[in-house]
């Protein structure tokens, strides 16, 4: 009889004890998963926050780069007018209308930047109507007739892609009016089922006589140029553009290019300076045409809006000196369009013309092999000697990258080498070590060793402090 009540509360106290135990282990689960709804919560927060924070310095470097290229060329268009004052006084009114135009533009453009809206050029407009307003405007000011087609049924594209193809458009209508001599020109947009098209085409070669005036400085008669972009739109890229075919195809039949030797020096007395303008903005092109056109011995014989374009236009054997920037948007920079360039024989020489002077841009244009290297706002008589100079083959460097070469031979021990720049450049954008080590194909030993000599070279001994000091002594630029 004494057994089943003392078994009975043994059990009874087996149970009290199990819920017990399985109550302590939900509530541990309980703690544990407000704690990770916590965690997630606040690793959210601290991602959102990365990405304002990420957002705004590209913000700010896209607003920095427009207002810097603006400035740049409104400071050369009103020095080219100074210049035409008072010998050509209505150049000087045309230089300053350019220059207004340019600030208008620029304010619209840095303004919609913070807006994350589209360029002033395709506000309240589609991309057909803003090709049909630029053929427009290109006959209404210059003596071609530019006309627009539109083939397919419009589709929305990504505000990416309508830039690049207005872009394209801006730039082979900029030559065909420069350089072409045609006195008409088509543009067709397609939209050809999941791709889309842009199609430039000047006058029938067949329906008029053979040139007989061929442009300054050019081995091939004047025709029109005909560009081609095709693309399937894809969500991750804006799409690819090809440069325009040089020379385009004539009835007549140029004769070739001469024998390219290797990096020719140009003589005064045989043919002027030929020039590439190579900047992904029009204005800046314009000023520096403004500014080099009126020099004498000087031609600009071709413009460029990508790097790639003039990495194939500077292989036609008609250019002296390309004038390249350094950041030119998606795909190829300027440093390795110098190298692309200059790898060639009889190459023509690379003078690098920008707004920045770091040793982040500096030191991989000129190991590319760049000529020389000039800022943006140097006075139009020190542009004009630098491209001189440097078809010569002489180098030519502005005073603050010369200065900042000097300071390198002078403390070699806190010079960074080119790996060692593009780490702190990539840890300055709060990449980690491995992040790092996967933008530049390393490993995450390779990169902390980096760190290590880096660290030891400016005295510092954190990431935080040698982004500050490199960024206060110019190896890498200010974001």
């Amino acid at each position: 009889m004494a057994i089943g009540p003392a078994l009975g509360a043994a059990v009874a106290v087996a149970v009290v004890w199990g819920y017990q135990a399985l109550h302590r282990e939900s509530e541990q689960r309980r703690r544990l998963i407000e704690e990770l709804t916590a965690t997630r919560a606040d690793l959210a927060t601290a991602q959102h926050a990365a990405g304002v924070l990420a957002e705004r310095e590209r913000l700010a470097r896209e607003i920095h780069d427009t207002l810097a290229q603006g400035l740049s060329s409104i400071q050369l268009l009103l020095r080219a007018a100074e210049r035409a004052l008072p010998r050509a006084p209505e150049n000087a009114v045309r230089y300053i209308d350019q220059a207004r135009q340019a600030a208008v533009d620029n304010l619209a453009e840095a303004r919609r930047f913070v807006a994350a809206l589209a360029p002033p050029s395709l506000e309240g407009t589609t991309l057909a109507g803003a090709l049909e307003r630029l053929c427009a405007t290109t006959s209404t000011r210059h003596r071609v007739t530019a006309r627009f087609h539109l083939t397919g049924d419009p589709v929305p594209l990504p505000t990416a892609y309508e830039v690049a193809l207005l872009r394209i458009a801006q730039s082979a209508l900029a030559n065909t009016v420069r350089h072409a001599e045609a006195a008409t020109t088509d543009v067709t947009l397609s939209y050809l089922g999941d791709h889309v098209a842009l199609d430039g085409r000047g006058f029938d070669p067949d329906q008029v006589p053979a040139p007989t005036r061929r442009p300054a400085g050019s081995d091939w008669p004047p025709c029109a140029p005909a560009s081609t972009l095709s693309a399937a739109p894809s969500p991750s890229r804006p799409p690819p553009a090809t440069a325009p075919p040089w020379p385009p195809n004539c009835t007549s039949t140029p004769s070739p290019p001469p024998s390219p030797t290797p990096h020719p020096r140009p003589a005064r007395d045989r043919h002027p300076v030929r020039l590439l303008l190579a900047d992904d903005h029009p204005v800046v092109r314009a000023g520096l045409r403004a500014v080099l056109e009126t020099e004498e011995g000087m031609t600009v014989v071709a413009e460029a809006a990508t790097a790639e374009d003039a990495v194939a236009r500077a292989a036609h054997g008609d250019i002296d000196v390309v004038l390249m920037d350094l950041q030119f948007g998606e795909g190829m920079n300027g440093a390795e369009a110098t190298a692309a360039i200059t790898a060639r024989l009889g190459a023509p020489r690379v003078l690098i013309v920008t707004t920045y002077d770091t040793d982040a841009d500096t030191l991989p244009a000129i190991e590319a092999g760049a000529t020389g290297y000039l800022l943006k706002d140097a006075p139009p008589e020190d542009l004009a000697a630098a491209v001189r100079t440097a078809a010569t083959g002489r180098t030519t460097l502005a005073p603050a990258v010369a200065d900042r070469l000097m300071n390198r031979l002078r403390t070699p021990g806190i010079a960074l080498t080119r790996r060692e720049t593009e780490v702190l450049a990539l840890v300055a954008e709060g990449l980690s070590n491995q992040a790092v080590g996967d933008r530049l194909h390393l490993t995450e030993g390779t990169v902390k060793s980096h760190l290590a000599r880096i660290f030891a070279k400016l005295g510092v001994d954190s990431r935080t402090a040698a982004v500050a000091t490199a960024t206060d002594l110019g190896p890498i630029r200010r974001q």
